[in-house]
């Protein structure tokens, strides 16, 4: 089921700002519909994750298909499992 709740959110570029990693090995997304919104805001030109994993159970079928095009446009490999998407870089 799916609730609507009020949460506390902040940018990516806020979380790099504050953390500073290095690397991000693993991109994951759960946002109960809206993972492909929050995969795009993801900047793919500075930073690219050796893996991606969100979920598409909750996505149109169109935005499914725009969300693996774009993925694969960058060259990732998908492998699309019952609820989620799975995406590993083959660069």
């Amino acid at each position: 089921m799916v609730m609507a709740r009020q949460v506390d959110c902040v940018t990516f570029d806020h979380l790099f700002e504050t953390y500073k990693p290095s690397q991000v090995d693993l991109l994951s997304i759960d946002a109960e519909g809206f993972d492909y919104e929050v995969l795009k805001l993801f900047d793919f030109s500075i930073r690219r994750p050796g893996v991606v994993y969100y979920e598409h159970r909750n996505l149109s079928e169109a935005d499914r298909q725009a969300s693996w095009r774009m993925l694969v446009e960058m060259g990732y490999k998908i492998a699309p499992l019952r609820f989620d998407t799975l995406a590993v870089f083959s660069g």
